[in-house]
């Protein structure tokens, strides 16, 4: 991801992770931004230069248009270093194709290299409705994560 991507990825998602604790009642709307940001300063203090964090688009291949951001970090919990998912976010016009679920498919694969033992993802109240596309994904679709 280049230092421009990131940068838009990062207004958008400090907004969206604001309005998502706001919606499932975990923060009050008062001051709920400036937390969100707080707490994506503290998670990537050097930007896409922050150790073990990983920022990709997803495209279905290098050359065609951005669908989706994902962001995850190594981590390392009780002797096992996980790949613990922080985001994932495709573009409205791509939902409900599958693109996630060839995300995770493409995450599998990268995190295998390293020898991370897990993916690990929280989701948020709010999103809970989002369940049922992870338990069907059919991860066939070809992508990119780069």
């Amino acid at each position: 991801m280049s230092a421009e991507a990131c940068s838009h990825y990062l207004e958008t998602a400090i907004s969206a992770y604001a309005k998502d604790n706001v919606a499932s009642g975990r923060w009050p709307q008062e001051g709920a931004l400036a937390r969100s940001r707080a707490e994506f300063d503290s998670l990537l203090p050097q930007g896409l230069q922050t150790p073990d964090n990983h920022l990709f688009e997803i495209r279905e291949a290098k050359t065609t248009p951005v669908i989706g951001f994902l962001w995850f970090a190594i981590v390392e919990s009780r002797g096992q270093r996980t790949a613990f998912v922080y985001d994932i976010e495709i573009m409205p016009a791509y939902r409900r194709r599958g693109y996630a679920g060839a995300a995770f498919e493409a995450l599998e694969h990268l995190v295998c290299q390293p020898g991370l033992s897990r993916i690990g993802l929280y989701v948020l109240a709010i999103m809970r409705q989002h369940r049922p596309c992870t338990a069907s994904w059919n991860i066939s679709l070809p992508v990119s994560i780069c």
